[in-house]
């Protein structure tokens, strides 16, 4: 009910490359103010043309991050896509790209074309823009707190909610006032019914975007699932109840391990011991390394995957909780050295290779294994 059927998105670095940049930046497919405090920058998008006479279109969204009081959009149509500039008939869209022009002759060569200008709202009504050609104009200030624009919809035709109401509302409403006052409600509607549209998407680990990886993860009770790459997170979310049923087996154990750090524990469980011959001249130093005589799991990994610190207390929480109950365990965070006695694995912490001749140029050192 009273939804643009249609919709132009910008989203991604080409959308905003498309058209006409000064002083902004591009971040990661999103669109940021200039680094510099106090400093302001310009963005000119392309034309959108809705291929009919006279469109009326009808709401602008936008989704955007940090600080409020950093930008300022500017909305502007037309039925045609040339204008005369210094007794020349120019494209509006080669006259906007055009790098040669300074920014404040293009302004005054677009002014007769702007429709409407707002502050810092992520949300415009557009029933009183009408043109075939459509193009907006963002303004961005830098700031200490920066602001990022990471999507940009434009939908169209327009469509009033008054079509649905008798006549008669439609004849007594010659200002507009009825129609931008049920305007509001028409903005909740089509929030609400596009957003039980995408529930299914966004319930779907592979489909749902970053922000609802982690609300999913939190509904679920994943502890700091900021701290997951996106995609090993989008695994642990698919495999989640799978996981659950395997709690306090190896099999468990190593799998959630190796998705978190994408390295395959070492486990070593009590049971493995008894099986090692006691007259063994190695059991005693064995025993040492694993578990020190307690029937004890130990998982040994690299030092490497346990940075930072929030990391690694994300990791032995991990293991706290898929390890069996009452069961003690221990995390060995293995260091890239070799030591007698110690944790040293080929191929895992160590490597072999060849001693090359000492040089003092600063930037060798001498091996405290060998001298």
């Amino acid at each position: 009910m009273a939804k643009g059927e249609y919709y132009f998105l910008l989203n991604k670095s080409a959308d905003y490359r498309r058209g006409y940049l000064d002083g902004l930046r591009i971040e990661d497919g999103f669109l940021a103010p200039p680094a510099e405090v106090g400093r302001n920058g310009i963005f000119i998008s392309r034309l959108y043309d809705s291929r009919t006479e006279t469109m009326q279109w009808h709401r602008l969204t936008m989704r955007k991050s940090g600080s409020e009081g950093a930008f300022e959009l500017m909305i502007f149509a037309s039925d045609v896509r040339e204008f005369v500039f210094e007794n020349e008939l120019v494209d509006i869209e080669d006259f906007i790209k055009n790098e040669k022009i300074p920014i404040d002759i293009k302004k005054r060569a677009l002014a007769p074309f702007l429709k409407k200008r707002v502050t810092d709202t992520d949300d415009v009504w557009l029933h009183d823009v009408k043109g075939r050609y459509l193009w907006i104009s963002v303004v961005m200030y830098g700031r200490h707190e920066q602001a990022r624009i990471e999507e940009i919809q434009i939908e169209f035709p327009g469509r009033s909610i008054l079509k649905y109401l008798p006549e008669i509302y439609e004849e007594v409403d010659a200002d507009g006032f009825l129609e931008r006052f049920l305007g509001v409600f028409q903005t909740i509607y089509e929030d609400r019914s596009t957003q039980i549209e995408q529930m299914a998407q966004r319930l779907d680990p592979d489909s749902a975007e970053e922000k609802e990886l982690y609300a999913l993860a939190g509904w679920l009770g994943i502890e700091s699932p900021h701290v997951w790459t996106s995609q090993s997170l989008r695994i642990l979310l698919r495999e989640f109840f799978d996981l659950i049923r395997r709690r306090g087996t190896r099999q468990g154990l190593r799998r959630i391990l190796t998705l978190f750090t994408g390295t395959e524990p070492l486990i070593v469980e009590p049971q493995e011991m008894d099986d090692f011959p006691k007259d063994s001249p190695y059991y005693d130093t064995l025993r040492k390394l694993y578990g020190g005589g307690e029937k004890k799991i130990m998982i040994l990994l690299s030092e490497d995957v346990a940075k930072p610190r929030l990391k690694e207390q994300v990791l032995r929480n991990l293991i706290r909780d898929m390890c069996p109950a009452y069961v003690p365990h221990e995390l060995v965070l293995l260091k890239p050295y070799i030591f007698a006695g110690a944790y040293s694995y080929l191929g895992v912490n160590t490597t072999l290779g060849a001693y090359g001749q000492t040089r003092l140029d600063g930037t060798s050192a001498v091996s405290f294994t060998k001298i």
